[in-house]
């Protein structure tokens, strides 16, 4: 009986290990890197993604598809290294990106054809924030607005690159000065919008 009692307690002790050390794996895997990928075709349509917690990746391109074969969108890597495919334009969409959080925040946006959208991106936390907007030539785009905040206590860069577009209105703000904050606009526009850059 002796025997059996121990061998019930060892049994148990184990189970009790056994489930902490799934735990312990668990929350080392957990959100380390958030990764959503979004294509974006049609109109008057409204893409919320929130990410919070440790690392987020966000990739949207608006106005058409993506190959079906592309693996970038898989691997994390930049969505303007294959063609994209479809021939509509994508008008009168609400497109908004929250990150917050410990881990770096990266957006990426690429707009191949995007008429009267608005796009509002926020990082927000104490490690390095990066985003990216972008319009390539012979791209299709007119009267986007564009309205990004980055704020906390880590580094921040941005870059935007809007080619072939018009009337675009566009904000880029950056809190905290004691951080290094960077930042490069390339605009070249028929119809120029409006464009402000401002750090506090």
């Amino acid at each position: 009986m002796k025997k059996l009692k121990e061998v019930v307690i060892i049994f148990i002790t184990a189970a009790i290990m056994m489930l902490f050390i799934t735990w312990i794996i668990g929350l080392g895997a957990y959100a380390q890197t958030n990764y959503v990928y979004i294509d974006q075709v049609g109109d008057n349509n409204q893409i919320s993604v929130t990410q919070s917690g440790t690392g987020h990746v966000v990739a949207v391109a608006i106005g058409a598809y993506l190959p079906i074969n592309n693996n970038d969108l898989q691997t994390g890597y930049s969505i303007g290294t294959t063609p994209y495919v479809g021939t509509g334009i994508s008008e009168y969409n609400n497109i908004s990106v929250a990150q917050s959080g410990v881990g770096s925040h990266t957006t990426t946006i690429e707009l191949p054809r995007a008429t009267n959208n608005l796009i509002t991106v926020g990082q927000d936390g104490s490690t390095n924030h990066n985003f990216s907007i972008s319009s390539g030539v012979n791209t299709v785009n007119n009267n986007n607005t564009i309205s990004a905040t980055q704020s906390g206590s880590g580094e921040k860069s941005f870059a935007l690159t809007l080619d072939g577009t018009n009337g675009a209105s566009v904000t880029v703000q950056q809190t905290n000065p004691t951080q290094s904050n960077t930042g490069a606009m390339t605009i070249q526009c028929t119809t120029c919008g409006s464009y402000s850059y401002i750090r506090n």
